[in-house]
Formats: structure tokens, C-alpha cells, sequence
């Protein structure tokens, strides 16, 4: 007898095993099933009762709910992952797009928008480029506007430069290296432009990310979570670098760390700081300025 799609999705749904911590839940075996049957959400409501032929897919997908029980994040097993508007690209040792991230993206582009009204010069950088969501929605939605994008991870470099180019964000530079290092040659190419800094850098305390999901700790690249001892370490480097320069810098931030950034902010004596809060109404993003 031939397995419907609605039957392999409840049947693994209910699977349980106590060696898998981690059950997989109805909406990403959906997706994964999505995924498999090249289905749209909607087709799959349509066709969810009609006999699957493929029984390679069928393995398939009995191999990749596995998977999911046992914790591996879904857009690893299906290599890619939503954000905003677009399907990005991701392999494992890049991290994973949050949608949290989305508000920062969001306030980034009006902010830019506002900003060409008095800067006739702008010039886009990122720290930690990762997959590219940043650079590429901001280079989309600004295209007359540069932007320079760095990652210290080839591999985050690789996956970054093929989503853009797969949308058409043409308006980026990708750099393999320090930020820190690479962006003083960036200001001194571009004395007359406002630097507008935008990161989601690592923020996790080193001690707190063996205490995070098995799905994070285990499975996304640490790189790209630790933010040393105190969770601290890039926007202590990030405050000493804006200090000496007219700049703008917004930074995604852990939920809990709002207090630290302003003891940290007063330290530099920036001009101004505003902190802002993500889709759940946590504290998730600021943006610091040194310019009036």
C-alpha cells in the first residue's frame, strides 16, 4: 500500500525513541516534506491524502525525520532557510538566519533611507557576514549604495557570495579577514563617506554555550556564538572603533545584555545610544552614534 504524504507526516510525528531528546515537531516535518515533494504550503493541503510513488523519497524522508529527531537544526537537512522575503542558502558551519534578526534588517534600511536625505555619501559594512542576510537585504532595498561585508569563515564567505548573487545584490564586497583589520583600509578609501556598521556578532558568553539547545551547541558553528568571557568582546572593539570617527553602528544583542552595553557605552562617551526591542518584545538591537 502506498504512504500519502499525510501519513508519512503523523506517523513520524508520534515516533518516539528514548535515545532522541528532541522530537520533531508537525510544522518541520511539513516543511521537510515540503521540501522533498517540491510542494508549496498550499499544494501540500491539496495533495497531503494522494499516494507518494517515489519510494526513494519516501526513504528519504524517513532518513531526514531521523535527523530531525535527533536534533539537527531542519535548514541544515534541507539547505536552505527563510528570511524576510527571500530563501537563503545555508550549510552547516554557517549560522542559522533568526527572524528576531529581521527587525534590526528592517530598521537598517529605513534608517538608511533617512540618512541619504543629509549624507550625500554612504558606505555600508558588516561584521560577521555569515550568510549574507544583512548585506543582501540592505543592498537590495539600497542599490546605489556600496556595502563591504567581512567573515573571518571562508566557508560563511562561499555561501554569502552565492545568495547574493542568486538575488541580484550586486552592490556588495566580500572580504575574507578581521573586520577590524580590513575596515581602515575601507575609511581611508572612503574619507568622505558616513560609515553605516551593521553586525549580528558573536554575543553568547564562552561559559553559557555549552548550557544552550543541543540544536545550537551541537550542531552551529561556535565561531559564530562566542562573544569571550563576558559576551562583550565586539562591542567593546566595536565602541573603540566608532569613538575616533563619524559613524553610525546598529548590533544585534543578546536579550539580557542591555545594561552592560550602556555601563559599556558611557565608558566611550558616545554621542547617543537607542536600544530597541525584537518581535517578542525582548531587547535585541541598539544603534550608536557618533554624529549629531
Amino acid at each position: 500500500m502506498s504512504l500519502s504524504a499525510h501519513d508519512l507526516l503523523y506517523s513520524n510525528s508520534h515516533h518516539s525513541n528514548d535515545d532522541e531528546q528532541n522530537l520533531a515537531s508537525i510544522d518541520e516535518l511539513q516543511q521537510l516534506l515540503c521540501h522533498l515533494l517540491k510542494y508549496t504550503e498550499t499544494e501540500f493541503l491539496l495533495k497531503k491524502r494522494e499516494p507518494i510513488q517515489s519510494q526513494d523519497l519516501i526513504q528519504a524522508f524517513y532518513r531526514q525525520a531521523k535527523e530531525l529527531r535527533e536534533g539537527k537544526p531542519l535548514a541544515y537537512i534541507i539547505g536552505q532557510a527563510p528570511f524576510m522575503s527571500h530563501t537563503y542558502l545555508i550549510q552547516p558551519g554557517v549560522l542559522i538566519p533568526r527572524h528576531d534578526t529581521e527587525c534590526l534588517v528592517e530598521h537598517s534600511i529605513r534608517l538608511l533611507h533617512t540618512l541619504k536625505k543629509d549624507y550625500s555619501s554612504i558606505v555600508g559594512v558588516e561584521c560577521g557576514v555569515g550568510s549574507g542576510i544583512i548585506s543582501i537585504e540592505c543592498a537590495l532595498a539600497h542599490p546605489t549604495t556600496h556595502f563591504h561585508a567581512w567573515d573571518i569563515s571562508q566557508k560563511a564567505l562561499d555561501i554569502a557570495k552565492h545568495n547574493a548573487t542568486r538575488l541580484g545584490a550586486s552592490n556588495i564586497t566580500f572580504h575574507h579577514g578581521n573586520f577590524f583589520d580590513g575596515i581602515q583600509d575601507i575609511l581611508k578609501k572612503h574619507p568622505n563617506s558616513l560609515p553605516f556598521i551593521i553586525s549580528n556578532p558573536p554575543y553568547i558568553e564562552t561559559d553559557t554555550i555549552q548550557t544552550l539547545e543541543d540544536s545550537v551547541k551541537n550542531y552551529e558553528p561556535h565561531l559564530a556564538l562566542d562573544g569571550g568571557t563576558n559576551g562583550l568582546e565586539f562591542y567593546d572593539a566595536f565602541f573603540s572603533l566608532i569613538q575616533s570617527i563619524p559613524s553610525v553602528l546598529l548590533c544585534e544583542f543578546g536579550y539580557n545584555q542591555k545594561n552592560a552595553l550602556q555601563a559599556l557605552a558611557r565608558k566611550y562617551e558616545l554621542y547617543t545610544i537607542e536600544f530597541f526591542q525584537d518581535l517578542s518584545q525582548n531587547d535585541r538591537y541598539f544603534i550608536a552614534r557618533t554624529i549629531d
